[in-house]
Parts: structure tokens; sequence; C-alpha cells
């Protein structure tokens, strides 16, 4: 799981892909209201990781669903795959998967940092618990 900021920044996504592309098309799904925004984006390789820079529009605490696929009009792919088969073209293209990358993002404005045991509270700010009183009990 990515956790990214509701800021209009540009933020950094890194991870390891299925295979190696330099460009790509990434769906982010809100799974509050199950909308679909679309960004074309490059991908930079650094070692093993594949990294993406993008101003994502986010809202605060809510899951998003990220899809990183190839581009599936690059002829080159395409044909390729259809002549390493001897299958029919709509059997062969069906079964093509341009998945780079799938996870899941979680939107927070809290500063998260589990090295420092800093963790995600869900009532930051909304639950303050009561220390007035004395906790002591008696058994009689």
């Amino acid at each position: 799981m990515k956790i990214l900021k509701t800021i209009t920044e540009p933020q950094t996504i890194k991870f390891i892909p299925r295979s190696y592309v330099a460009t790509s098309t990434v769906a982010i799904r809100d799974e509050s209201t199950n909308m679909i925004r679309l960004y074309n984006s490059d991908l930079t390789q650094v070692g093993d990781l594949l990294s993406i820079t993008e101003a994502f529009q986010l809202v605060e605490g809510r899951m998003y669903e990220i899809v990183i696929s190839s581009d599936p009009n690059v002829w080159g792919n395409i044909i390729d795959e259809w002549q390493l088969n001897d299958a029919l073209w709509d059997d062969v293209s069906a079964n093509i998967d341009y998945t780079v990358y799938r996870d899941k993002i979680f939107c927070t404005d809290e500063n998260i940092d589990q090295r420092n045991l800093a963790y995600y509270k869900i009532n930051k700010g909304q639950f303050v618990s009561d220390q007035s009183f004395d906790n002591d009990y008696i058994i009689i």
C-alpha cells in the first residue's frame, strides 16, 4: 500500500514492476465513488525500481486502487505477441495482460513514519480522553 497526501504538487511512487516500460497509462479508481482518473505518464527506472511522478487529485481519508499499464496500442508489442502464437487474433489479444503494477493508495495528510512509531490515527483530533478523575477502584 502506498500512502500519498492531498497536496497538488507532484508525488513520486516507486515500485517493482512486472515488466519494464518507458511510458504508461495510470488509472486511479476511488473506492468510495468508483470514479476513475487516467494519467499518461513516463516511467523512470532506477536500478530494479520504476518510479512515476504525477500530481494526483486525491481526497483525505479515502482508499484508491492504482493500476499502471503499458499502452496496449503499441503495435510492436501486439504484433510480437500475435506472431508467437498460432491462435486467432481475438484469442491472443484478449489474453495479453498489459498491467505493469497494481496496488492500493491511502490518502492522508498525517505524518506517518513506521520507523519512528508514528502510525495513522483515524480519530486524530476528534476523540479526547478525560483524565480529570481517579481511576482507582476498591474491592470489598
